[in-house]
C-alpha cells in the first residue's frame, strides 16, 4: 500500500506562534496539523477535550547535531535541541506523557527521522556498532526481530523523503519489484541501481517529470518502467522521461509498451523508457525524432512512420495476431508486442 508521512521541517517553518504550521488563520494555534478528516480539532480519547497547547512566542533551533561527527555526538545534540526543545515549545500536552495525541507529535519526530537520515547520509562510515541489537519488544508489546544496526539507512527499507515537490532517490540499490510513487513533485534518480532480473516502477503526476542522472542504471535482465500518471483513475497515462548524457543502462532492458494491450485495434505507446533528453536543471532539450515501425508476426514490415507522443496506431485493416513494434528514438531501438483481437 502507498503511504506517504510529512514531517516538520524545523529549519524551514520557525519555532514562532505565527508560523504557519500552527496558525489555523483565525488568530488560534490549533494550525494546519490541529484537525481531523472532518475538520474537526483533535481531541483526548478519554478525557473529552481538545488537545492543548501552549505556544511560545518564538524559540531557537539548532543546527549543531548537522555538523557532528560520531554517533553518541549526534544522538546527544539533537536529543537535547531540537528534539526536548520542540516539545518544549509546543508546551501543553507536548511536555507531558500524552503527547501523542497532539498531531504536531508526529511531525516532529518524523522530522528527527530524517534528520538522522540525513546525518548518516553525510556520514556513512560512523561507528553505529553499539545498535546491534535486536528490538524484540517495547513497552512489553512484540515487535518484529529486527536487528537495528541493519536498518539505520532508511534506504535499506526502501524509504526516502521528498522536499519541495522534488523526490530524489540517489545511491539506491534495490532487489525484487519496486515502485516509487510521488504525486506532487519530480523524481530525480542518481547513482540508483534497478534490480537484477525484476522490475523497478517509478510514477509521477502528468505535469510533474522523472529524471535519470548520472549512475542510474538498470541491471542485466532487469526493466524499468517510468510514467506519468494523472492519479485520478481517468487512464490518462504518458511516459515522458528524461535523462543526462551521463545515464548508464543496457539498452536490452528497456521497452517501450503498447496500451491498450490486446487491443481491438487501435492503440498507443506507453513510452516506459527513455525516449526524451533533457538536462533536468536547465530548459535546455533536445529534440528527439521517434520513428515507429510495425511488423507482422513473420517479420515482414508493415509500415513506418514518425511517432508523436499520444499517437494513434492503427491496425485495423490487418486483422487479429500479434505484431511486434519497433520504436527508434537517437539511435535508440525498443521493442514491444501487441495482441490485436
Amino acid at each position: 500500500s502507498d503511504a506517504t508521512i510529512p514531517y516538520w521541517d524545523w529549519h524551514e517553518q520557525s519555532w514562532s506562534s505565527t508560523s504557519e504550521i500552527f496558525e489555523d488563520g483565525q488568530g488560534g494555534n490549533t494550525g494546519l496539523f490541529g484537525y481531523d478528516v472532518d475538520g474537526n480539532v483533535w481531541e483526548h480519547p478519554t478525557q473529552n477535550r481538545k488537545f492543548m497547547r501552549s505556544i511560545g512566542s518564538s524559540f531557537f533551533v539548532s543546527s549543531a547535531y548537522q555538523t557532528q561527527t560520531t554517533l553518541s555526538a549526534f544522538s546527544n545534540s539533537i536529543q537535547s535541541n531540537p528534539h526536548n526543545s520542540g516539545h518544549v515549545f509546543v508546551n501543553g500536552d507536548m511536555v507531558t506523557h500524552l503527547s501523542p495525541i497532539d498531531p504536531i507529535f508526529y511531525l516532529h519526530h518524523c522530522m528527527v527521522d530524517k534528520a538522522w537520515a540525513d546525518w548518516f547520509n553525510a556520514n556513512p562510515t560512523a561507528d553505529v556498532s553499539v545498535l546491534d541489537e535486536n528490538m524484540v519488544t517495547f513497552n512489553g508489546y512484540p515487535v518484529s526481530t529486527v536487528n537495528a544496526e541493519t536498518i539505520v539507512d532508511p534506504r535499506s527499507m526502501k524509504l526516502w523523503y521528498a522536499y519541495d515537490h522534488l523526490l530524489t532517490l540517489n545511491n539506491y540499490d534495490v532487489s525484487g519489484t519496486e515502485v516509487y510513487k510521488y504525486s506532487t513533485g519530480d523524481i530525480v534518480a542518481e547513482d540508483f541501481v534497478t534490480p537484477t532480473l525484476d522490475t523497478c516502477y517509478m510514477v509521477a503526476n502528468t505535469d510533474r517529470g522523472i529524471y535519470l542522472k548520472t549512475g542510474f542504471k538498470v541491471t542485466s535482465g532487469g526493466v524499468y518502467h517510468g510514467r506519468l500518471d494523472d492519479f485520478n483513475g481517468s487512464g490518462n497515462k504518458q511516459g515522458i522521461v528524461y535523462h543526462d548524457n551521463g545515464f548508464d543502462s543496457d539498452k536490452q532492458s528497456l521497452s517501450v509498451e503498447a496500451y491498450p494491450n490486446p487491443s481491438t485495434g487501435s492503440f498507443k505507446l506507453q513510452t516506459a523508457s527513455i525516449l526524451e533528453f533533457e538536462n533536468a536543471y536547465t530548459d535546455e532539450s533536445i529534440v528527439t525524432t521517434k520513428i515507429v515501425t510495425v511488423y507482422d508476426q513473420a517479420g515482414m514490415e508493415l509500415f513506418s512512420k514518425e511517432y508523436e507522443d499520444g499517437d494513434d496506431i492503427n491496425l485495423h485493416q490487418y486483422g487479429q495476431g500479434m505484431y511486434i513494434i519497433r520504436l527508434n528514438a537517437n539511435g535508440n531501438e525498443y521493442m514491444s508486442k501487441v495482441l490485436i483481437l
